[in-house]
Parts: structure tokens; C-alpha cells; sequence
């Protein structure tokens, strides 16, 4: 069987009258490509020009090689790929082929990071267990905010460097019971013990985590509280029952860094909607309830600040290169890890 050659055509009727199909991906019979190429050259000067210029480059098995490559990369299907060459892709395709590009460039910068980090990982692994304790750090923010790539990037460098790295499965949209979203101080409620188990479990661990990687901890879980309490399903007095059990010293002591994720809710929208076949707002993926989740994130930011609890606050209203956050997180993670062993 030939290579696919990966053709993309513009226009189904630019070379006259009966050239088929407007896109060829996989050439499943070599002589129906021949017998298009007969046609062009008997067509007139200016369509074999057009046709040379629109299929003889793509053509080329250079070209095909790249583009099976970055398909590969990047999860497009062919078609996917093809729209994409034509300038038809959808943002979501752009955005997969802008992460492949940067990830194919700037790995020799991080290559200190790299060396850093396994140094210090040679020292802790030489700690005894009573002298160990894992440094447990919360991602929270905006649905769509980037928590769950940037959570990726991080865990999978740690791992890769020699660290003893637990990152839980998200409570809230993974592990939750689905017949709770119907009431949503219950599906919140049971994310907020989740996060505290998971909390626990890790820290008590005999397996001495060196860093536990929480998405969705019991900060996320308050500014979801505050947004229900607004909008009266519950009461300022259970409110606050249930804020005293969420930072409780017991637990909450224990998450030493919490890095927030927030984006304008039009951002957040149009990431959900963007990737998914149906364009309508859910109950918490729409634009009222975004408002006042970001809202609230800033708010209850200020009062763990006063607390004296370290938070770091990222903005990603713009697409960008997600391992630009995810390298400060790193750095910011090496030197609390850093400052055990000294």
C-alpha cells in the first residue's frame, strides 16, 4: 500500500467540471490519483498551474511525514488535519498544534530545571520516613482556567525527576456521585470531603509522599459554597458551619500553597463550547454563574491572605503556552521542597 500522501484539495469544482471529492486524504487506489493528474495536464495552462501549486506541494512525502507526525502529536484525525491545512480548523485544533509547536521548542532551557529537580529528589530519597513529610499544594479556579493541563505538566515533570508524586482524581466532575448535581450543596458538600480524605490519607500515608498534587481542594469547594449561599440555598449560619469544618487546622494547615486559576467567564465558554457537539449552558457552565464564581474566588483569595495562607494567582484569559505557568509552579514547588532539606 502507498503512503498516504495527504491531500488536501481547496475548491471541488477549481479544476473543472467531475474532479470528485474536494478532499483526499488516504489515495486508496493509486491509479484513480493518476488518472486526476491525466486530466490536469490535458486541462489549460492556468488549471495545471492552479492544480500544481494547490496539490504538487502537498504532495511531497516531506510534507506528508510532517503532517502525519504532528497529527500524531497533537490528536487530530485527518480530517481534522486537512480542515486545519485549509484554514477551516476549529480554535480547538489551532490550539492543539500551538501547544505541539512550543512543546517541540525551549526543551534544552529547561534542562537546569531538570537537573535541579533530581538533584534534591536524590537528597530527600535519602531522608527516613520520620523525617518525611509530603508538601501538599490545591490547584483551584475558573472551570476551563487551565487547573487540569497545568496539573499534567507539573505532576509528570515530578515524576520524571524521582519525586514520590500523588495527584487524587478531581473530586468534583470525576469521582462525585452524577445524581448529586441535581442539588448542588449536596454534589459540593461531598467534593469538600472528598478533597479533606484525600488530604488526609496522603499526609498519613506510610508510603511518604514526597508532594501530593490536589485539584479541587477545600478552598474551591468554599467559593462554590459563597456562590450558593448568594443565590439562597443556604443560609448565612450553614455557611459558616460548613467553613469552620473546611478550615479546620487539622487539615487545611496541611495545604502549604494554593495556586488560583481564573479567567473571564466568556473565555470559559467558549473553551467548553468549542470542544463539545452541544452549544447550551449547563447549570454551573454559563456565563451568570462564571460571574459570581470569580467573584467569589477573589473574595474569599483576600481573606485566606489575611490568614497568612500563600496563594498565587494566575490569570489565563489568553490562550498561551500552558507550561509558562506550569514552569513557575515548578520552580515555586522545588524551592518549598528545597528548604526541608537545608
Amino acid at each position: 500500500m502507498p503512503k498516504p500522501l495527504g491531500v488536501a484539495l481547496r475548491d471541488p469544482g477549481q479544476f473543472g467540471e467531475g474532479f470528485g471529492p474536494c478532499r483526499v486524504n488516504y489515495l486508496e487506489d493509486q491509479r484513480f490519483f493518476l488518472r486526476r493528474l491525466r486530466q490536469a495536464f490535458a486541462a489549460p495552462v492556468a488549471l495545471r498551474r492552479n492544480y500544481r501549486e494547490t496539490v504538487g506541494c502537498r504532495a511531497r512525502q516531506s510534507a506528508s511525514e510532517r503532517q502525519n507526525r504532528v497529527r500524531a502529536n497533537v490528536g487530530l484525525s485527518s480530517f481534522g488535519m486537512s480542515q486545519f491545512l485549509s484554514g477551516n480548523g476549529e480554535p480547538a485544533c489551532r490550539r492543539k498544534l500551538c501547544m505541539y509547536n512550543a512543546s517541540m521548542t525551549g526543551s534544552q532551557d529547561d534542562s537546569h530545571l531538570q537537573s535541579d529537580a533530581k538533584s534534591l529528589s536524590e537528597r530527600i530519597s535519602k531522608l527516613g520516613n520520620d523525617d518525611k513529610l509530603p508538601l501538599i499544594v490545591e490547584f483551584a479556579g475558573s472551570p476551563k482556567a487551565g487547573k487540569s493541563t497545568t496539573i499534567d505538566i507539573v505532576v509528570h515533570f515530578f515524576k520524571r525527576t524521582g519525586f514520590k508524586t500523588w495527584a487524587p482524581t478531581e473530586g468534583a466532575s470525576k469521582r462525585t456521585p452524577p445524581f448529586l448535581r441535581s442539588d448542588l450543596v449536596a454534589f459540593n458538600a461531598w467534593a469538600l470531603n472528598y478533597a479533606i480524605s484525600e488530604i488526609l490519607t496522603s499526609y498519613h500515608n506510610v508510603e511518604k509522599y514526597d508532594l501530593v498534587v490536589l485539584d479541587r481542594g477545600p478552598f474551591d469547594s468554599l467559593a462554590w459554597m459563597r456562590v450558593l449561599k448568594d443565590n439562597g440555598e443556604l443560609t448565612q449560619r450553614e455557611y459558616e458551619y460548613i467553613e469552620n469544618f473546611a478550615r479546620h487546622p487539622k487539615w487545611s494547615k496541611l495545604v502549604e500553597r494554593i495556586y488560583l486559576f481564573t479567567c473571564i467567564p466568556a473565555t470559559s465558554m467558549k473553551r467548553e463550547h468549542e470542544s463539545k457537539l452541544i452549544q447550551r449552558d449547563g447549570t454551573a457552565m454559563n456565563e451568570e454563574m462564571l460571574t459570581k464564581l470569580k467573584d467569589k474566588y477573589l473574595r474569599l483569595e483576600e481573606d485566606f491572605q489575611k490568614d497568612e495562607l500563600s496563594i498565587q494567582t494566575f490569570s489565563t484569559d489568553q490562550d498561551g503556552d500552558p507550561r509558562d505557568n506550569a514552569r513557575r509552579i515548578v520552580n515555586d514547588i522545588i524551592d518549598m521542597l528545597r528548604k526541608r532539606v537545608q
